[in-house]
């Protein structure tokens, strides 16, 4: 397993990462994946990285990105102040449990 800053390649990655970060069921449906262009979400991962505060790290397992913890200065849910960078976090459903989030924060 390896732990390494996302590359440029890799943004739409990010997406599915936000899916997963953002996933509450609704009795046994998932949320349609539509969701993710709500205005209020899509921030968390338009245009990343064009901007030089934002930072992704992502957790690859036999050359799969399985996870990405990834941090933005953006007026969010968890605002703070403009200094402060959001952080959103994430795991695919077969890798969760198995400490792969603790080594992403740990990096």
């Amino acid at each position: 397993m390896e732990i390494r800053v996302l590359r440029k390649t890799e943004t739409d990655f990010l997406q599915e990462m936000l899916y997963e970060a953002i996933y509450v069921p609704i009795g046994d449906e998932l949320p349609p994946r539509s969701i993710l262009f709500n205005e209020d979400l899509y921030l968390y991962i338009k245009d990343f990285g064009k901007v030089a505060t934002d930072f992704c790290l992502v957790a690859v397992e036999q050359n799969e990105c399985i996870g990405a913890a990834w941090v933005r200065k953006i007026q969010a849910y968890g605002y703070v102040d403009d200094e402060t960078p959001e952080l959103s976090m994430a795991i695919k459903p077969a890798f969760q449990g198995l400490g792969y989030g603790k080594l992403l924060l740990g990096k």
